[in-house]
């Protein structure tokens, strides 16, 4: 009886003293992931081509021409009205590959011009490749084109980042309410793309020439790798310039 005594008294010292499990382990948070580096900044030829629009001439844009100029840019202005179908925007994107090889190309236009800166890059995309960052101002999309609605197709496959923007003050290519209007043809873009409109800008007279020579910081963000310029103009909206639509 004693040995029994004894066992059971073993059994239970050695339940009560029974050694516990070691804790588990907490479990160390994920360690943050490295900020992505910024892209390099690009120091290599930049060129702009600039589309005038129906009834103008380069000389009425050279303000901002000039300004693109003295930014670094190699800057062409086909002299023709008929812009729409971007064949001679295309003409002069030959010219700059063939005379800076390895050259990035930023197209612009207004008005007829602004809508064939985007016929343009379609194209330009179909038989060079690489992309083509637009700016659009105050963009007539489709206009003049035979038949109207060629662009359609064009716009839907585009990769080239766009920024376009009319004016508040603008009656003839307005943000909605026509076939040509902006916005319609901004809803079609299936890529990275912008829409702003300028505070106190007409169409024609006097040319938005202040707001076009801005649109430099998109350029400058797309082509150059520019950090600084890509702030600028993300900020453009919360200036006294500019606004959303």
């Amino acid at each position: 009886m004693r040995n029994v005594y004894f066992l059971i008294f073993l059994t239970i010292f050695g339940c009560v003293n029974k050694p516990k499990p070691a804790p588990e382990p907490i479990p160390k948070p994920p360690a943050p992931k490295p900020e992505p580096k910024p892209p390099e900044p690009y120091k290599g030829k930049t060129g702009i081509v600039f589309l005038i629009g129906t009834g103008a001439q380069c000389f009425m844009y050279m303000a901002s021409l000039r300004y693109w100029e003295r930014k670094g840019y190699e800057v062409r202005c086909p002299r023709t009205n008929h812009t729409a179908n971007g064949e001679s925007c295309l003409a002069e994107i030959s010219r700059l590959k063939t005379q800076f090889p390895g050259i990035k190309i930023g197209i612009s236009g207004h008005s007829q011009g602004g809508g064939a800166s985007f016929v343009c890059a379609a194209k330009a995309e179909k038989r060079w490749g690489g992309t083509y960052p637009i700016v659009g101002v105050q963009p007539a999309h489709g206009f003049e084109l035979k038949p109207w609605g060629t662009h359609i197709p064009l716009y839907r496959g585009l990769k080239s980042p766009s920024f376009q923007w009319n004016g508040d003050r603008d009656g003839l290519v307005p943000m909605r309410g026509l076939p040509h209007a902006v916005k319609p043809g901004y809803d079609l873009l299936p890529g990275e793309k912008y829409l702003y409109t300028a505070v106190g800008a007409k169409h024609m007279m006097p040319l938005p020439i202040n707001w076009i020579s801005e649109s430099h910081l998109f350029f400058d963000w797309k082509l150059k790798n520019d950090m600084e310029a890509k702030k600028a103009f993300l900020n453009l909206p919360n200036t006294r310039r500019w606004r959303r639509p």
